[in-house]
């Protein structure tokens, strides 16, 4: 990927990375933050039986075109939460709710759970928050609904309403308009019941079905309009003042497990185990009320669990193909956004780790038979791909007991994390050996660097501890309690930058020789990707941010020495390629001489720092990382195909084909 007259630059490109996962199972969008908090669980395509309990919550920053992963909340494995459910609070707050019977508050400075609440009821399957943010209502497995009410820094708990027939899946709030009492409406099994909430009776129910038919989504309009999707298909709109049916269109193929309506309420869309998505618009006029089923969209390949309308004429999705995908019509753009695993590989010259769920490889990576290249006519740039003379080889294997969060090496040293503690060992292509733990054990690491061949970077939430690393043992050099949580780490020999998440925006620069403060800046924006030039003998450090610009900060000088706006200096070379690059963020940043490469999901593209002259290539799918290899103008680049994650999801829904 270079032109005649520039350097050659050599890729390595890596596809034996086969990553775990995650399934989207819930989402609530925080509207005054344009923050979006997805739950996650695992996928297996195998073991499909098989209980798997962990989850994750992810917090996404949704303020610009490129919305990207902001932070990552880890389930504790030794009591898991089996989460079902997320709510978001205007003041920021963050709930969960699950099948251990728990309500859950985060601390989202330190990326842990501040308090848990007994749900009093069971099994949790759902949440909802009333129209006054003051009461939260979770419906339980035990035929129950509890009602806590928010305080600035607790939740109480206030009642529990009438035992219902079966379990709870589905509840909202409705206030009426004449202000008397809230209402609470429930799906079940077969039935709809709406609640008193001061006298905790049902007050009127739905019939559904008879058979067995399970409530699975449901949704309140202002006008007391009942949306309900269920396991036969059905999306049906119901009158909740007098009880009746206005309208139902079997509208799926498959269970209907996700409604969203936006907040004009004139637009509402359904989908489920049938992943189609149907939209369904509010027809006015003098005598009715009515909707209509308007146009079908396939923008999910697996069930789809969960969906939010959000801002102007956006729609999210997610569900079991693990996309994050969001959409819009009209205009008709659909933008999928992959689970970001930049963390989960590390590269060092020729050699990478890939972690897994309970397992971290070391690779040695193969080397090509020639250094000869070809140049294309059309494009200027090399497009050969040279024979492999060396295959990869695995060098070493490392079991955890508990599942991995982080993980990073160097030459001499390995470091994983998991909830509890961190491991540390030493080794080389034959052989690992562990090294002694002098030190209090670092709960829930969730970023490591190494600095240097004898310095390793640990955060945790809002600490950051600096690990002396010797063979005879591993001591606390020094520790750090910032304001906020760090959000991402990049080491060198001379520096550490930490970037954290506040108002400004901080990055701060450490020097490695006596830990000292030495600069730090902000920007308004939180960079996507942090990454310090090895290669430069000036302290350059390169950030990019969602807004697809990049800046160059001199730690020197302590100054911007360098911006770059990527969509003023970018050439395609496809052919008819859509423009929809500027709603992916910038993932991952490595070196070459004079030149700076960087990657989002689909796209790499090489900036020449001299010239300021930035091309892209586009025939990449889901770049996970880059880095620099053994030589100057060597790229390693680890990248997952969607066939290779097609073929390790479950099966889809069977459809009836045309000639089949």
């Amino acid at each position: 990927m270079s032109t005649t007259e520039e350097i050659q630059l050599k890729v390595h490109r890596c596809r034996f990375y086969g990553p775990e996962l995650w399934s989207i199972n819930s989402m609530t969008y925080n509207e005054k933050e344009e923050k979006l908090a997805v739950l996650r669980r695992r996928v297996r395509k195998f073991k499909t039986g098989q209980s798997d309990t962990q989850s994750v919550v992810q917090v996404w920053n949704m303020k610009s075109k490129a919305p990207f992963v902001e932070q990552t909340i880890y389930d504790n494995p030794d009591n898991p939460g089996l989460l079902e459910a997320l709510q978001w609070l205007p003041d920021g707050r963050l709930f969960s709710c699950g099948l251990n019977a728990c309500i859950n508050e985060y601390d989202l400075k330190n990326s842990s759970i501040k308090s848990s609440y007994n749900g009093r009821s069971g099994p949790i399957w759902c949440m909802a928050l009333d129209a006054t943010n003051s009461l939260i209502a979770v419906g339980s497995e035990d035929a129950m609904i509890s009602v806590y009410r928010l305080f600035d820094e607790s939740l109480n708990f206030e009642k529990v309403l009438d035992r219902s027939d079966n379990r709870i899946l589905c509840i909202k709030w409705h206030q009426p308009e004449d202000n008397t009492p809230p209402l609470i409406v429930s799906g079940s099994i077969d039935y709809i019941k709406i609640w008193n909430y001061q006298t905790g009776r049902c007050i009127d129910s739905i019939q559904v079905g008879t058979t067995g038919v399970v409530i699975w989504c449901l949704v309140v309009l202002k006008d007391f309009t009942i949306v309900s999707g269920d396991s036969n298909g059905t999306t049906s709109f119901w009158d909740g003042k007098v009880c009746t049916l206005n309208t139902t269109y079997k509208s799926h193929k498959g269970d209907v497990l996700a409604i969203s309506v936006d907040s004009e309420e004139s637009n509402l869309y359904s989908s489920g185990v049938d992943p189609t998505i149907v939209k369904f618009s509010r027809t006015k006029s003098m005598k009715y009320n009515s909707w209509t089923m308007n146009i079908k969209r396939n923008l999910n390949t697996h069930d789809v669990r969960a969906m939010i309308c959000i801002k102007t004429n956006w729609l999210i999705s997610g569900g079991i193909d693990t996309y994050l995908t969001l959409s819009c019509y009209p205009p008709n753009l659909k933008i999928r956004h992959f689970v970001n695993y930049s963390q989960n590989v590390t590269i060092i010259k020729d050699y990478a780790l890939v972690q897994y769920e309970t397992f971290v490889y070391i690779w040695k990576l193969g080397k090509s038979d020639e250094d000869v290249f070809q140049t294309s006519t059309l494009t200027g740039e090399c497009i050969e791909t040279l024979p492999l003379a060396e295959s990869a080889v695995k060098l070493a294997n490392i079991k955890s007991r508990k599942p991995i969060i982080s993980s990073s090496f160097n030459d001499k040293f390995i470091a994983y994390s998991n909830y509890d503690n961190l491991k540390i060992k030493t080794w080389n292509e034959t052989s690992v050996a562990k090294v002694p733990l002098l030190y209090e054990p670092i709960v829930n690491g969730n970023h490591l660097t190494f600095c240097g061949q004898n310095y390793l970077a640990i955060s945790s939430g809002t600490t950051l501890n600096v690990l002396k690393l010797e063979v005879l043992g591993v001591v606390l050099h020094k520790r750090n309690d910032l304001k906020n949580n760090i959000y991402l780490m990049s080491g060198s020999n001379q520096y550490l930058a930490v970037s954290t998440i506040d108002p400004k925006r901080t990055v701060t620069v450490y020097s490695t020789d006596d830990w000292s403060l030495i600069c730090d800046f902000a920007n308004n924006l939180l960079p996507t990707a942090l990454q310090i030039n090895p290669f430069s003998s000036e302290g350059d450090i390169w950030m990019a941010y969602a807004n697809r610009k990049l800046y160059n900060y001199n730690i020197n000088s302590k100054s911007i020495v360098k911006s770059v706006d990527i969509k003023n200096y970018v050439k395609s070379h496809a052919i008819n390629e859509a423009n929809d690059e500027d709603y992916y963020s910038i993932k991952s940043i490595a070196f070459a001489k004079n030149t700076v490469i960087f990657s989002d999901d689909m796209f790499l593209y090489k900036l020449d720092i001299k010239t300021n002259k930035t091309n892209k290539r586009s025939d990449y799918r889901h770049i996970i990382k880059l880095g620099n290899g053994d030589k100057l103008n060597e790229l390693v680049m680890f990248e997952v195909t969607p066939l290779s994650l097609f073929h390790r999801l479950p099966q889809t829904l069977a459809k009836k084909r045309f000639g089949t």
